[in-house]
């Protein structure tokens, strides 16, 4: 199962659409809409929906903010996750991609790389800080994932 989590860390992921998958999760975290996260941001529609595909790059500040507003750790907002932070649950977080990746495949749903990664990464932060993520949460993950490609 190591090896499969070090894969995928491991991979070439593009920053932006990374970036932009975690986003999406924050987003979904909070059940909201595109539109009333962009009015919170200060931002149009289009442009933030921009910033969820990828197409421009979120400015400095706005990941500040939205760190600050959503309490979302700003090292995983930027980084997702690194193979140090597995450390002392590398069989749980195991379990969890075998399980994700099985799952996707058996309901043919398509998420790129960096959507499996900024998922297995927030599902890892939650863990780790002793909060329980229900499957239904990581389905609605996969979903705006889903949608917002």
């Amino acid at each position: 199962m190591r090896h499969e989590i070090e894969k995928l860390i491991e991979t070439n992921l593009d920053r932006r659409k990374s970036l932009a998958a975690r986003l999406v999760i924050v987003r979904g975290g909070h059940r909201m809409i595109q539109e009333v996260f962009a009015k919170k941001l200060g931002v149009s529609t289009r442009m933030y929906q921009d910033f969820e595909s990828g197409k421009r790059p979120l400015p400095a500040d706005m990941l500040i903010e939205i760190s600050d507003a959503f309490s979302i750790d700003l090292n995983w907002f930027l980084r997702g996750l690194e193979i140090s932070d597995l450390e002392g649950c590398e069989e749980k977080v195991g379990k969890f991609v075998v399980d994700l990746l099985n799952y996707l495949r058996i309901e043919k749903q398509n998420i790129h790389p960096e959507g499996i990664a900024a998922i297995v990464s927030r599902w890892t932060t939650e863990t780790r800080t002793g909060r329980t993520v229900s499957n239904e949460t990581v389905h609605i993950w996969i979903d705006l994932l889903e949608l917002s490609r």
